[in-house]
């Protein structure tokens, strides 16, 4: 795997293509799959969690208290700039 994906950057086709053989492998084998949901914004989460779900995953994990936390500070920054 190249160096670009190994950065994180789980969009990367290279790494899609990686986690989809991980979720057929997961669903032929019966063990269910939790993967995350972090996005401030309620539509783009909504939009990664049916992604998700199409792709195989059965569970989420949704970090509602980072991204809350998260996304109130980047506001507050922005309003002292």
């Amino acid at each position: 795997m190249r160096a670009d994906v190994l950065s994180g950057d789980y969009l990367h086709a290279a790494a899609r293509a990686a986690i989809d053989r991980m979720l057929a492998a997961a669903r032929a084998n019966r063990v269910p799959v939790m993967d995350p949901v972090f996005n401030p914004d309620p539509v783009e989460a909504g939009r990664q969690r049916n992604d998700w779900l199409a792709r195989g995953a059965t569970m989420f994990v949704v970090g509602t208290d980072k991204i809350i936390v998260a996304d109130a500070v980047s506001r507050y920054a922005s309003a002292l700039r």
